[in-house]
């Protein structure tokens, strides 16, 4: 008598034992569940900010400037010596030359209105001239002096996206 009492009292242990065991082990489960919903949310997350930012690439990559060549560069001003008859007109676009801003080019090779970087500084193709054609770029400056010294430079032209 005294195994029976003992034998269902071990019994009875090991099912609470076992229904304790499994209730931790639904608790464990809806754990992970909740973890596994976390970590599907931030992969998805994860893969939406990775299309933004190949978005973003995109747009920057297209945005950046391209290589043109190298060109030979010379400068001029609106002076006789350098303009002849065309002293006193505008450029070919219709602006007025500036310094730090106009570029004469052949239109051919880079049309009128196109940004060029020419040494990290940007031109504005505004003008052309009868002695640039092809890869040559004449740089406007303000003063003759300045012409002169400049004399015919070979650099690398980037156009602006």
């Amino acid at each position: 008598m005294q195994r029976k009492v003992i034998a269902m009292a071990v019994i009875l242990i090991v099912f609470i034992a076992l229904g304790y065991g499994y209730y931790e082990l639904q608790e464990v489960k809806a754990e992970l569940q909740a973890i596994n919903n976390n970590s599907v949310k931030a992969i998805e997350q994860l893969h939406e900010d990775i299309e933004a930012i190949k978005s973003e690439m995109d747009g920057i990559e297209s945005n950046l400037p391209t290589f043109a060549g190298v060109f030979s560069t010379t400068a001029y001003c609106k002076c006789e010596k350098c303009c002849g008859v065309w002293t006193d007109s505008p450029t070919k676009s219709g602006t007025t030359p500036q310094e730090g801003r106009t570029i004469a080019v052949d239109p051919d090779v880079i049309p009128l209105g196109t940004q060029v970087i020419i040494d990290g500084k940007v031109y504005t193709a505004e003008d052309t001239g009868s002695a640039v054609k092809g890869n040559v770029i004449d740089i406007y400056y303000s003063d003759h002096e300045e012409t002169e010294e400049y004399g015919r430079q070979n650099r690398e032209v980037w156009i602006c996206a």
